[in-house]
């Protein structure tokens, strides 16, 4: 985004993640879960 530029990064699993954004940290198997939940929604 224009406020951050595209140099602003942090370490996130080891790959460069843009400062602002839409991401979601959980345990690996809530992950799935969640994904399963969204896909089952539509």
């Amino acid at each position: 985004p224009e406020e951050t530029g595209n140099d602003t990064f942090s370490g996130v699993d080891e790959q460069a993640v843009p400062v602002k954004h839409f991401g979601v940290v959980l345990p690996w198997a809530e992950w799935h879960a969640l994904a399963d939940r969204l896909r089952a929604a539509g």
